[in-house]
């Protein structure tokens, strides 16, 4: 679904006359695909607002342009009047622009505090301090990590490993900050300590802009919220407004009604009809590190039959199709596939059985034609002479 004019909803637009950031009509290609398309966007100094969005809608590609990882093929970046776009990442830090990254980057060896005064490093030489500016004790007693400062990076749990993250952002003596869903994996009382934490950093007056999936995030630390959807602005507003907004809606859960989506349903399968389980996902549990991505999930899909699984990012969708096709192994849990239990083997084998999987990025070989693509999957499914007539075609 491409997406249609952008509604804007009426707010008080931000005033950048005296500071800030301002993105105007940036657009940035990877090869074919299109990541931000002709975005433009304000942030006022001191003021916090979200960028929201589906998978694969820009919002990470929009952080790096910002903080010049990337740089726009069309548009421009500029930041307390100047012009941004075309420094490097270390540059645009000394200006006063810092990312925090979703999965934390610390050096590991280090000790948090080494970690912390690596990021100071980066301020720039001879330049006045911002108001607010911070030292590293400062830092550590603000993120909670005063009392670990000694540590090695590598010994520190998850949401310690945020509020670090977090702490080295800060270092750079940024007066933007750019929140790349640094409470990812986060819940209960670990969440709510991030966003506390998020919250007492923007009091010291610097701006900040969350691109981040946790409703309780957004509505608890933003006034603004900018919707994004194939690289393109959809809709601007409160995080109630946007939330009741139809396009947004839409978006996240599809088009069509409740009872369209039923009615087709049932023309495709009567209620009574019986299908064989082919695949069934029994008691998984999944982590990246600390980070549990699956939680006892179980799930059935017979012959034939398509089955939806829904959830917001970070709800461990993407998780749990690597779980079922051999690519992430779960740490308790079976999978089973035409009755045969196919947790210990490896991706490929699963792939001679019948499982394949289609992921979300274009993982493509970029400069081979779409015969040679095709053949090099052959082998997961054709015998040796069928092999030579593709290889031959």
């Amino acid at each position: 679904m491409q997406p249609q004019n952008t509604q804007v909803i009426q707010t008080a637009p931000p005033d950048t006359a005296t500071g800030g950031l301002r993105v105007e009509g940036v657009t940035k290609r990877f090869g074919g695909l299109t990541a931000v398309r002709s975005l433009t966007l304000s942030v006022a100094a001191g003021e916090a607002m979200a960028v929201i969005g589906p998978n694969g809608a820009g919002k990470s590609s929009l952080l790096k342009l910002i903080s010049g990882v990337h740089r726009p093929d069309e548009g421009s970046v500029r930041f307390n009047g100047g012009r941004i776009d075309t420094l490097a990442p270390h540059d645009v830090a000394r200006h006063g622009i810092a990312l925090a990254h979703q999965v934390p980057q610390p050096f590991k060896a280090l000790t948090v505090r080494e970690n912390i005064a690596i990021g100071a490093m980066a301020r720039r030489k001879g330049a006045q301090p911002r108001s607010g500016r911070l030292g590293v004790e400062d830092i550590l007693q603000l993120c909670g990590l005063a009392d670990k400062a000694h540590l090695a990076a590598k010994h520190l749990r998850l949401l310690d490993l945020k509020r670090l993250e977090l702490a080295r952002a800060l270092s750079t003596d940024p007066a933007l900050i750019l929140l790349d869903e640094v409470a990812a994996g986060l819940n209960g009382r670990d969440l709510e300590d991030v966003i506390e934490l998020i919250r007492t950093i923007h009091s010291t007056g610097r701006s900040m802009i969350l691109v981040e999936h946790v409703e309780g995030v957004v509505a608890s630390l933003v006034d603004r919220v900018l919707v994004i959807d194939w690289g393109e602005a959809i809709a601007e507003g409160t995080p109630a407004q946007v939330a009741a907004d139809p396009k947004v809606r839409e978006v996240y859960l599809g088009g069509g009604t409740t009872s369209d989506v039923a009615s087709s349903a049932v023309a495709r399968r009567p209620d009574d009809a019986r299908v064989a389980t082919l695949l069934d996902v029994r008691s998984v549990t999944a982590a990246y590190g600390d980070i549990v991505a699956l939680r006892d999930v179980t799930l059935q899909a017979g012959a034939g039959e398509i089955v939806a699984v829904l959830g917001a990012n970070g709800a461990g969708k993407s998780s749990l199709a690597s779980v079922i096709s051999g690519q992430l192994r779960p740490t308790s849990g079976t999978v089973w596939f035409d009755s045969a239990d196919i947790t210990a083997l490896p991706d490929f084998r699963r792939s001679h059985r019948g499982v394949a999987h289609c992921p979300e990025g274009r993982r493509v070989f970029a400069d081979l034609t779409i015969r040679e693509n095709l053949c090099l999957a052959a082998p997961l499914r054709l015998k040796n002479r069928e092999l030579v007539s593709c290889a031959s075609s």
